[in-house]
């Protein structure tokens, strides 16, 4: 199939023409003066003849024509099929026989033509109407080259011809309708021309006897190889490439068996495990997309098969823990969706080390389209959710958070664990505290105690007045000894001047430390608070756990005790 050319005005521009030949400077000048001349012809194809392009063409052509005649005499040329030749020189040379003035020449019979140096401005106008006649492919009767040049009467051009040959049904429409075959004179020209019936005889190469040589053991493996079972994928892939590059004129049929075979070879590689192979089918397909749209593009979209993604994202992971660059730019290529995809695949029973490849391909994708992915974590199964929001962290981490946030209260334990990771390094926001202070009303043991540690740890202010609340609240259930410990000490970490007062309430009345009923909500309280007085820093923290020592009572005394021992010693804070 030509290549396509540039449009003007919406049609092919005449001045992208055949490449510049010649070696000499004066071949040079006889083929641009010869490509004036085809581009002129051809503008009379494109434009009305009046047009200022068509004008400027032949301003172009006269130019270079009357400088060549100036300079260098008659321009006599040799035709060939597809060149001219200027003194044994090709000026001129184009395979394509729609655009070739060579082939146009040479199919009627011309083998010769000559421009005498005395050809005026008028016959090199009548020359150029009788190619533009050729260019056009108005059929008459005798329209031929030979046939117009006699008629045109040119007294300084001459011209050598041989009896050329066309088939008569030349012009016979390409397409006929669904079942109708040629019959007739067609039908005879039809099967008896062969389609190099106008070029010349190709020269035979000399024969050659055939003899026995023995093959040394180094050529031998050789030659085996490159049909072993190691060159199976490479090999096919070059099937693949070559069937595409076939003349797009095949039969229909011919379009679908290609189709179908691209597919075998598709699956054949991702059975083996092929992932360069795979990912040298693919660019062979794209890069045969401009030839053979009709092959190449139904086998490409047959990647976005689910099935065969999931071949896909399988033989990626393989043994490998990290997304190899062959899968990675192999995924670039797919035509799919890839978020759309990607995430229905997460919904697949996989392994843990194709989960994490799997989750490494998505992070290349979530930043394009995050809002996307978000509406879809929202609606996740468990695991899938877990991975998404795993995969949104490394993508998107600030909107990761908030993913985190709302996922907070699922009810899956693996959804709440992976969203409350999300808060161990994230920064400081509001929202993220008031979560996890809702958390610590949480039924499971682990969920409270993993949110009284996030809260120490980012120190959110902003959740002060919430854990006290808490506390005051569960102070009436029964709470194990080491939440009460986190619990007092969260609160010293989260505000030590509003915990140190809030302490202080707890412990006193009337100025006085209070006694507590052994097992009371007051006792509770009580033990918070001496858990939080160990990290708080100053004079009046270490006093007040004094004064609960000496004239406190039951288990709140004694742990008073041995903080206070501890803060004196230098150890507070790591008891």
């Amino acid at each position: 199939m030509p290549e396509e050319r540039p449009l003007v005005d919406g049609v092919p521009d005449p001045a992208i023409e055949e490449a510049p030949a010649g070696d000499s400077a004066a071949g040079k000048r006889v083929s641009e003066a010869l490509r004036a001349l085809t581009r002129a012809a051809r503008s009379f194809l494109l434009y009305e003849p009046n047009n200022a392009t068509v004008r400027q063409f032949l301003e172009v052509l006269r130019m270079a024509v009357r400088g060549v005649l100036t300079d260098l005499g008659a321009l006599d040329l040799e035709v060939r099929p597809f060149e001219l030749l200027w003194r044994g020189e090709v000026v001129y040379h184009e395979t394509d026989r729609e655009r070739s003035l060579a082939f146009r020449l040479f199919r009627d019979g011309v083998r010769r033509l000559a421009i005498g140096s005395e050809a005026s401005w008028e016959e090199v106008l009548r020359l150029l109407e009788v190619l533009s006649v050729r260019y056009t492919r108005v059929r008459q009767n005798e329209d031929d080259v030979v046939t117009l040049l006699r008629k045109a009467d040119l007294t300084h051009v001459e011209f050598d011809v041989v009896e050329g040959f066309v088939p008569e049904d030349e012009d016979a429409p390409a397409e006929q309708p669904a079942g109708a075959r040629p019959s007739g004179r067609d039908e005879e020209a039809s099967l008896a021309i062969s389609p190099r019936w106008d070029l010349p005889q190709r020269e035979l190469p000399d024969l050659e006897v055939l003899e026995w040589r023995e093959i040394d053991a180094a050529d031998r493996g050789a030659l085996v190889q490159e049909e072993g079972a190691d060159a199976f994928p490479s090999n096919s892939v070059r099937a693949v490439r070559a069937l595409l590059d076939l003349r797009s004129d095949e039969r229909e049929g011919d379009a679908e068996d290609i189709v179908r075979f691209i597919a075998e070879v598709r699956d054949f590689l991702l059975g083996e495990g092929e992932l360069s192979a795979m990912l040298a089918l693919v660019r062979t397909l794209y890069d045969s997309m401009a030839l053979a749209r009709e092959r190449a593009g139904p086998a490409l979209r047959g990647f976005s098969d689910p099935v065969v993604l999931r071949r896909i994202v399988l033989t990626a992971s393989g043994e490998a823990t990290t997304l190899p660059a062959e899968a990675a730019e192999l995924f670039d290529l797919l035509p799919i969706d890839h978020l759309g995809a990607l995430i229905d695949l997460l919904e697949e029973d996989f392994p843990p080390q194709t989960r994490r490849v799997l989750r490494q391909v998505l992070e290349r994708y979530i930043p394009t389209r995050p809002d996307y992915v978000l509406s879809r974590l929202r609606g996740a199964q468990a695991r899938a959710a877990c991975d998404l929001l795993r995969a949104c962290a490394r993508a998107i981490p600030d909107r990761a958070v908030d993913a985190a946030v709302e996922l907070a209260g699922h009810s899956d334990p693996e959804v709440l664990d992976e969203a409350l990771r999300r808060f161990e390094d994230a920064p400081a926001n509001p929202r993220v505290g008031r979560t996890l202070a809702q958390l610590l009303r949480s039924p499971r043991r682990e969920v409270r105690r993993r949110a009284l540690e996030l809260l120490a740890q980012r120190s959110e202010r902003a959740a002060f007045a919430a854990v006290s609340e808490h506390v005051a609240g569960a102070a009436t259930d029964l709470i194990e000894e080491e939440e009460v410990t986190l619990l007092g000490r969260t609160l010293a970490r989260l505000s030590p001047e509003s915990a140190l007062q809030l302490f202080d309430d707890w412990l006193r009345s009337k100025g006085r430390i209070r006694r507590w009923g052994e097992g009371s909500a007051a006792e509770r309280l009580a033990r918070v608070a001496v858990s939080g007085l160990q990290l708080i820093p100053g004079e009046p923290a270490t006093a007040l756990l004094r004064d609960v020592s000496e004239t406190g009572d039951g288990v709140v005394a004694q742990r008073a005790d041995a903080a206070l021992a501890r803060r004196l010693s230098g150890e507070a804070g790591h008891g």
